[in-house]
């Protein structure tokens, strides 16, 4: 779910958006030749765990999802939580496994009950947007808040969304900004970039473009191309740093590049304007 809060010519865009990936996914274990057949004999045994990576075996090496789906849906139900969080994922992402997200509701459900974190995000995510269950905002909030205090990141971000956006809560630009800081602390580059709005309009918060710049730093640097496109805005306009046209047009062909329609806008405007300059010179 995205959605913008305005999207203006030569501006700074901010973005709230609420974010279904895993904040972090669980490691892979180390798997040899040796070790699988291993776990393909215990799995057979109903090792949950030696299940779970048969699944990841499957799932990261050989590509066969069909064989992950049935080493996972093993695991779970003999009650391994991270593997009941991956069910969900294969009925999410599609691929060979067809979309059903009324079928990863109920497996991330169980990844939640579980003790999962991601799960929790993942099911809230559901609820925000209706998709598999009954569009529920504040059951969606709830998880959020439990996924965060389990230790997901992104799901304190989606909380600090719906406190920025008042979405079955009052809105509370307070509890807005500590939970993307703590999300962006953790490298969530998608809250460093929203945080960065708030500080650059001022909202809840004096205004403060050098905090707002470096926010957008951290952003950019983590591959979110909102941040960067905002980040050459900056330099463009001389906000919170030096005025550096050069630096701005690297940022927005960063971006552009990587698929942002604002910054190729915002590119084209800035050689459009230069052109204009040497003309009239």
């Amino acid at each position: 779910m995205r959605t913008c809060l305005s999207f203006a010519l030569f501006s700074l865009v901010g973005c709230g958006s609420a974010v279904t990936a895993p904040a972090t996914t669980p490691a892979a274990p180390a798997i040899t030749v040796g070790s699988v057949a291993a776990d393909e004999i215990a799995c057979e045994r109903d090792d949950a765990p030696a299940c779970y990576r048969v699944g990841i075996h499957h799932a990261g090496i050989t590509f066969d999802e069909a064989a992950a789906m049935k080493a996972f849906l093993k695991s779970c139900h003999k009650g391994y939580s991270s593997a009941c969080y991956r069910v969900g994922v294969m009925y999410t992402q599609g691929g060979d496994i067809r979309v059903d997200y009324t079928r990863a509701s109920a497996y991330y459900g169980r990844a939640c009950e579980g003790g999962n974190a991601d799960g929790c995000n993942r099911l809230g995510a559901l609820y925000l947007d209706g998709k598999g269950v009954p569009r529920d905002s504040k059951r969606a909030q709830s998880l959020f808040r439990i996924a965060c205090d389990k230790g997901a990141d992104l799901g304190c971000h989606n909380l600090g969304y719906l406190y920025a956006r008042g979405i079955e809560v009052e809105r509370n630009m307070n509890a807005a900004i500590a939970n993307y800081q703590r999300a962006c602390d953790a490298g969530i580059g998608e809250s460093c970039s929203n945080l960065a709005m708030i500080y650059a309009d001022g909202r809840g918060v004096p205004q403060d473009d050098a905090h707002a710049l470096t926010l957008l730093r951290r952003s950019c640097a983590a591959g979110i191309n909102e941040g960067c496109s905002n980040l050459g805005l900056m330099y463009a306009k001389g906000r919170g740093v030096a005025q550096d046209e050069s630096q701005a047009v690297d940022l927005f062909k960063e971006a552009c590049t990587r698929g942002n329609p604002q910054s190729c806008y915002n590119l084209a405007y800035m050689y459009a304007q230069q052109h204009t300059a040497s003309v009239t010179q």
